[in-house]
């Protein structure tokens, strides 16, 4: 391990202040020489202890740092996740179908989720391992799906506000507020940072018709990787853009379909919404748009699959939470003889993950 690691981890009180939890020195400030005089192992503290030759300034001879070996063996590791998250072997996401996902932990009780931190934290290991999880037996309250969502974050607030109602409405400015067919899609991924958690709380569900549909983007671009070479390519190469241009709101961004976390090549997130997808302008050096209109025509026939296409029509007091950077959801057309009301909201990827972390510290 490189030396300037090894000190700019130190924890001891002079480098991080014990109330603040701030580090109290800039890397910038370890001398580009830096040596360790010595190391000592304490087996029984199950800590590392360094002395430096040539310390940051302003830290005398007498100062110490002592690393848990606990730490360094992982910084060791080959397959931490560069985006913070808590490491990939211990709770790889499992790639489902429809038979795989309902043998998973997918129903969950509202009133333990709420009460219960163990419960909660059951939930949130669901959610990284599959993506998706219901709750049954929520109040019929436009508020609770504001209180599911905080149990793990503060909302994410978008130009749809801080919770959004989901019902048929004349002359709408997206398709999920009609009663038509809504095919397979991700949300608002033409923000710089899209939501990473999406909830659904169906308070009415006496409308015809109007089941949901989900299905396993990892599944179906990993069945590309292995198989499609140069498919698999296009795809996490060739960027796309998705917009939403409006007289009051105009977005655009592009990224590629899949894109991957680092050095581990793992699937980090896709990213499809062919409603809100920008007609491609040219090509530039690098692109094979010809592959790109291939992979994505292969993403979609996996995706449509009958055994990949897990269909639920929602009750009244269900509520989905399901990843919204790896699931996708879509719903089929309802007859408009009779009430249908889902409220929504959002939560960002840092709450889940910090949220994780804290319980599984306690």
């Amino acid at each position: 391990l490189d030396p300037a690691w090894l000190r700019d981890a130190c924890r001891c009180p002079r480098c991080v202040d014990p109330y603040s939890g701030q580090k109290t020195f800039d890397t910038g400030d370890i001398p580009a020489g830096l040596r360790c005089r010595r190391a000592q192992g304490a087996g029984g503290a199950g800590t590392v202890t360094l002395e430096w030759e040539n310390d940051v300034p302003g830290f005398g001879e007498d100062h110490r740092t002592e690393l848990p070996i606990v730490e360094l063996r992982t910084a060791l590791r080959e397959n931490g996740d560069p985006r913070g998250g808590i490491p990939r072997r211990a709770d790889r996401p499992a790639h489902w179908d429809k038979d795989e996902l309902l043998k998973s932990d997918l129903w969950h009780s509202y009133e333990g989720y709420m009460s219960d931190d163990g419960a909660l934290l059951k939930l949130l290991a669901q959610l990284q391992r599959y993506g998706i999880v219901f709750l049954k037996d929520v109040p019929p309250s436009a508020d609770a799906v504001s209180d599911i969502a905080t149990r793990i974050g503060p909302l994410k607030e978008t130009f749809y506000g801080r919770t959004w109602d989901v019902k048929s409405i004349p002359k709408a400015e997206n398709v999920a507020y009609t009663s038509q067919y809504l095919g397979f899609h991700m949300d608002l991924l033409y923000f710089i940072q899209p939501p990473f958690l999406q909830l659904l709380h169906t308070l009415k569900a006496e409308a015809t018709g109007g089941a949901s549909i989900f299905a396993d983007s990892f599944r179906a671009v990993n069945s590309i990787r292995r198989s499609k070479h140069a498919l698999w390519l296009a795809l996490n190469t060739v960027p796309v853009k998705h917009h939403y241009d409006h007289e009051n709101h105009k977005y655009e961004h592009s990224r590629p379909t899949v894109e991957l976390d680092g050095r581990a090549r793992d699937i980090a997130y896709v990213n499809y919404s062919p409603p809100f997808q920008a007609p491609f302008v040219r090509a530039k050096p690098g692109w094979n748009l010809a592959s790109y209109h291939a992979a994505i025509a292969e993403f979609k026939r996996i995706i449509e699959l009958e055994h990949n296409r897990f269909e639920y029509r929602m009750q009244e007091g269900d509520c989905v939470i399901f990843n919204n950077r790896r699931v996708l959801h879509g719903r089929a057309a309802f007859k408009e003889d009779g009430e249908r009301w889902l409220r929504g909201a959002y939560v960002d990827e840092d709450d889940f993950i910090s949220k994780r972390k804290v319980l599984m510290a306690k």
